[in-house]
């Protein structure tokens, strides 16, 4: 190990994945992924990636196989208190200066050290995303053809970060989220940096989106 890697991440898996239901009340850390739950495979993704600290910032404790337990410190919110004060939570767990930051429903096929810069104070994923729905091409009234889902023109969060634990400290509230209390702040100050993700990204907010990442890991295996 040197100084400059990182080695600790949190994991942020609250949420109540109603866009599930009804075909799923399963909570979604416990959502089956082949012989892993979903909480169990992105700790064996940041244990593959030489993470050997990582806190998992919940409502409660999930059923984890006993391998994972060695890695594993749980920071359990006695109330909601959004994203950001979850994290804010976490973060008194935090061995060392910097840490990843993840979703639990974002899976992304890269490795997160790309990531991490130890000179950086706060990092983002972004990704294109792809639109759920077969482009028309037309011009004026004629089809000249069709393009299946194609990729967007812009980039959104992937739901990774990284981060310097002083950055927590600052901006990070007591209650609210990440996504509209810290990222928009980190942005206004110009300190918040993108690294674009050349690798899949898929995120599961649906029934379709988790048959796909079945299917995925069924086909490529990608541990």
């Amino acid at each position: 190990m040197t100084n400059n890697e990182i080695h600790e991440a949190i994991l942020l898996t609250g949420g109540n994945a109603w866009r599930l239901k009804p075909d799923i009340w399963t909570p979604k850390p416990m959502l089956q992924l082949n012989k892993w739950t979903l909480l169990e495979y992105q700790l064996r993704w940041l244990i593959q990636h030489k993470f050997n600290h990582i806190i998992i910032a919940s409502d409660k404790e999930y059923e984890i196989k006993p391998v994972f337990n060695e890695f594993v410190t749980w920071s359990i919110e006695k109330y909601k208190v959004g994203t950001g004060g979850a994290v804010l939570l976490a973060s008194d767990y935090l061995k060392t200066n910097n840490f990843y930051l993840q979703n639990i429903d974002d899976i992304c096929f890269y490795n997160p050290v790309e990531l991490t810069l130890p000179d950086t104070q706060a990092r983002i994923l972004v990704s294109k995303p792809r639109i759920g729905f077969g482009r028309v091409e037309l011009r004026q009234d004629l089809v000249l053809g069709f393009k299946e889902k194609p990729l967007l023109d812009f980039y959104v969060s992937a739901g990774h970060y990284y981060f310097k634990k002083s950055i927590v400290d600052t901006y990070f509230p007591d209650v609210g989220n990440l996504e509209d209390k810290v990222l928009p702040e980190l942005a206004r100050r110009r300190i918040l940096e993108a690294y674009r993700l050349r690798g899949t990204w898929i995120t599961i907010n649906t029934m379709k989106d988790y048959i796909q990442v079945r299917e995925i890991l069924d086909q490529e295996n990608p541990l």
